[in-house]
Order: C-alpha cells, then sequence, then structure tokens
C-alpha cells in the first residue's frame, strides 16, 4: 500500500523580561493532522452514518451482510470499484480537528 498524510505544525514563543528578575517564555502551537489516504484507492471503510440494517428476516434474524455503511475511496482502483457503493472523497475519515490550538506557558523563571 502506498498510505500519505500531511501534517502541518506551525510553532511560535517568545520571552518577555518583564522586570530584571523575572523573565515570561509563551509559546502558541497549531498542528493540523489531515486524514491519511492510500494513493492506488486500495482501501474502503464503514461509515456507520450511513449504515442500515436489512429488513429482510428470516427465523428473527437478518438475512444477508449489511448492504450499506460500507464506503469507497473517490480515487478507487477500477479492479477494486464495487458497483452500488458510494464514493466518499481520497480520505476516508473525517477525525482531523482544524481547531488545535495549543496554548503552552512553557516557564515562568525567576533570574
Amino acid at each position: 500500500m502506498d498510505f500519505r498524510t500531511i501534517d502541518y505544525n506551525f510553532f511560535v514563543e517568545g520571552d518577555w523580561k518583564l522586570s530584571p528578575k523575572l523573565t515570561l517564555n509563551l509559546g502558541l502551537r497549531y498542528e493540523l493532522d489531515l486524514p491519511g489516504y492510500e494513493t492506488q484507492g486500495r482501501m474502503s471503510s464503514f461509515d456507520p452514518a450511513l449504515y442500515q440494517p436489512r429488513m429482510e428476516v428470516e427465523d428473527g434474524a437478518p438475512v444477508g451482510p449489511p448492504i450499506s455503511g460500507f464506503v469507497l475511496p473517490g480515487n478507487v482502483a477500477p479492479q477494486y470499484d464495487v458497483p452500488g457503493l458510494p464514493k466518499v472523497g481520497k480520505r476516508l475519515l473525517k477525525s482531523n480537528d482544524p481547531n488545535n490550538l495549543l496554548r503552552a506557558l512553557d516557564s515562568v523563571g525567576r533570574r
């Protein structure tokens, strides 16, 4: 498999001398970790939000496998394409948090 992912990380920090004996060191960090993807479209996934159980019942149990919930990437390779399965973006997961801003008070030191 040719799995790829992209991560963006930025960090700034500064020292502020409040008095001759007190220095404040503050930092701010931002991280954006995008979900990975497989470059050749050879990966599938299951989306619970799309799942609907089969309505056909025999002897009190559903008949056959679930017919919904499985998804294919938008860049699916032709030999792995399954008719009837929805195609989503090449990134199958939706687990990124774009609001990942970390504030850090690294140290308050007297010098």
